[in-house]
């Protein structure tokens, strides 16, 4: 009985998360001179705050740190717009894509934004791989790497071969959806929040729908914006093929709602023109 226990024991501590000391991030104003290259000519709000959080290259199957080199860290460029009155935690922005970046320089004029942030820090981030989140994927290649005369396979892998030898096959690697959802929970714990409240977009929904599904007790809200179906992956042609399909659809039933209502008197053409 006691071997059992033993192993139940053993079993069951296997399965918890590991609990690891929550980052630090030194948030300054993004205005600081250091920051200039985040935006470019792109002035960012006086009140936008700027800062690092570093992460693990490579985690263990329970959200450790497999990165036993120090050099082998990610740095997650974050910024935080801060509530305005009464302070009830964070809302992270996930981005979409993949490979869109998650900081915006004019992200306090973005209308919801407005009533969200007299309660709540707006906090946006560049996932890993991405932006000012280093390090960066980069897939520059020569010019005879781009010539025209070769085909288009070979296009594809010399793209490939450039991105692996720039960026690094071990970086490159460790740069998907299950280390985004590890990162957005380290990013909940240096925020100091207990659970998730987060707004995702696109992609970022099919990220939002993992971390939800790994980590069910950290979140409070989290509201899906152009949700991806995470079970139903497909090749970029299909998805923006039925992407297409989507938008007309959608317009259709603009135009026929605009053909029964008054709108319609003051247009002078076409409604699908």
């Amino acid at each position: 009985m006691r071997k059992i226990i033993t192993h139940f024991k053993v079993v069951l501590t296997l399965l918890l998360p590991v609990t690891v000391s929550a980052q630090q991030i030194q948030w300054q104003s993004c205005m600081a001179s250091q920051f200039n290259h985040w935006f470019g000519e792109e002035k960012p709000s006086p009140d936008l705050l700027c800062g690092y959080l570093s992460v693990p290259l490579k985690y263990t199957d329970t959200g450790g740190d497999a990165s036993y080199e120090k050099k082998s860290q990610v740095k997650l460029a974050l910024t935080k717009l801060p509530a305005k009155s009464k302070h009830k935690g964070s809302i992270l922005i996930i981005s979409g894509g993949p490979g869109l970046p998650g900081i915006n320089p004019y992200i306090n004029f973005d209308w919801p934004v407005t009533n969200l942030r007299e309660s709540w820090d707006i906090i946006g981030f560049d996932p890993r791989g991405v932006g000012q989140s280093t390090p960066t994927i980069n897939c520059r290649q020569s010019d005879t790497e781009t010539q025209e005369n070769i085909t288009e396979k070979q296009q594809v892998l010399n793209k490939i071969n450039a991105c692996i030898h720039n960026t690094g096959a071990e970086v490159i690697r460790h740069i998907g959806s299950n280390e985004a959802v590890y990162d957005i929970d380290r990013i909940r714990q240096a925020l100091g929040d207990k659970q998730l409240t987060a707004v995702a977009y696109s992609y970022g929904t099919q990220i939002a729908a993992l971390y939800a599904e790994r980590f069910p007790y950290n979140v409070r809200s989290i509201v899906l914006d152009g949700v991806v179906d995470i079970d139903d992956l497909e090749d970029n042609f299909t998805w923006q093929l039925k992407q297409a399909q989507s938008y007309q659809e959608t317009f259709d039933r603009f135009a026929s709602w605009c053909a029964r209502t008054k709108v319609a008197r003051f247009l002078q053409t076409e409604i699908r023109q």
